[in-house]
């Protein structure tokens, strides 16, 4: 959020890249940004729990970020 604050933009324009989804998934979703899980560490094995662990879109590696980009 503070990112958001200083660039200055709304949420619509910004994305989360993480491989948490009790961190890095469900705190970005409850401020209403978009979220890309990547796949690629021990991570992998989490579940979503709620609603708000559940990402946007699933990568396994960050060369995937423009294809991603490009969908949205």
């Amino acid at each position: 959020m503070q990112a958001m604050n200083a660039i200055n933009h709304a949420s619509k324009y910004c994305i989360m890249i993480g491989d948490r989804l009790d961190t890095d998934i469900r705190t970005t979703n409850k401020v209403g940004i978009k979220t890309i899980r990547t796949t690629n560490s021990l991570f992998k094995i989490q579940e979503p729990i709620d609603k708000f662990e559940l990402h946007s879109y699933t990568i396994s590696s960050l060369t995937e970020i423009p294809k991603v980009l490009n969908m949205i």
